[in-house]
């Protein structure tokens, strides 16, 4: 008991002038229990982090966008191959190109197949080299 008569309590302490716990151990080897906020994270791991959360989604849209054309041509190139008169049609138009001396591949040429077919100049160039490759190798 102290003087005022009241049991002994306990010394009341702030938890703010608490010492601090000291970074070693009794054994001299570094406590493991650190608060989650003293804790910083790696540089590679933030950078990692950052490049996933923003270049995830980019990379996503290119793949799409890469697909859909790669879908679209082979799907233009089925068409073909499930129409061979289509195939001798176009074979025929390119050695019309040949006779005026114009290589079916030439860029006038695959404009016009492009204009015709309603397609863009590089999924025209794709379908004549598959059709000459496939129907009429000897077209130049």
């Amino acid at each position: 008991m102290n003087g005022s008569g009241a049991p002994n309590a306990a010394p009341q302490t702030d938890p703010e002038q608490a010492p601090a716990a000291a970074p070693y151990g009794s054994n001299g080897f570094a406590m493991g229990l650190h608060k989650l906020s003293d804790r910083q994270s790696p540089k590679i791991h933030s950078a990692f982090g950052w490049a996933l959360t923003s270049l995830l989604p980019v990379l996503l849209i290119n793949l799409a966008a890469a697909w859909s054309p790669a879908l679209a041509q082979s799907q233009l190139l089925e068409s073909v191959k499930q129409n061979p008169g289509r195939a001798k049609a176009l074979c025929s138009q390119f050695q019309g190109f040949n006779a005026q001396g114009l290589s079916a591949t030439s860029s006038s040429a695959v404009s016009q197949i492009a204009r015709q077919e309603n397609l863009s100049p590089m999924d025209s160039e794709v379908l004549i080299t598959y059709v000459i490759g496939l129907y009429c190798p000897d077209v130049r």
